[in-house]
C-alpha cells in the first residue's frame, strides 16, 4: 500500500505542479484541469473504498447469503473445503492470506493488501 500511494501521489504531484500550470493552451482546454481533479478524486476514493471493504467470509452461518445462484449446481459439484471444513460453494476459495473462506474468490491484491471477492 505504501508503494501504491507513493506511485499514485508522486505521479499526480508531478502533474499538479508541472503540467497544470501549462493548462490551458492552444491544444488543451481549461476543462482538462477540472477533469483531472475529478479523476484524481475518483482514483483515490475508489482505492480507499476497496481497501476498507470486506471481500466476504463464508461460514456455516453465512452460507445461504452467498450460495444463491441456481445454475451453480450445473457446473460445480458439492465438495467440502479441506481447510475450513465447510461445504465449498461455487467459485469460492480458502484464502491463506486472510485465513478464511472467501466467496467468488478472484485474487489477492497486493496493491490494496486485500482479497478480491464477491463483496
Amino acid at each position: 500500500q505504501i508503494v501504491y500511494c507513493a506511485v499514485i501521489f508522486g505521479g499526480w504531484s508531478v502533474m499538479f505542479f508541472y503540467g497544470y500550470p501549462l493548462i490551458p493552451n492552444v491544444h488543451v482546454g481549461a476543462y482538462h484541469k477540472i477533469n483531472g481533479y475529478f479523476v484524481f478524486a475518483a482514483c483515490i476514493s475508489s482505492w480507499v473504498a476497496v481497501v476498507r471493504r470486506d471481500p466476504g467470509h463464508v461460514t456455516l452461518r453465512t452460507m445461504s447469503r452467498y450460495d444463491n445462484y441456481s445454475y451453480d449446481g450445473w457446473m460445480f459439484e458439492n465438495r467440502k473445503c479441506p481447510t475450513a471444513g465447510i461445504r465449498k460453494i461455487a467459485r469460492s476459495k480458502y484464502d491463506r492470506m486472510s485465513s478464511r473462506h472467501v466467496p467468488r474468490y478472484d485474487h489477492y491484491c497486493g496493491w490494496v493488501n486485500q482479497t478480491i471477492g464477491e463483496e
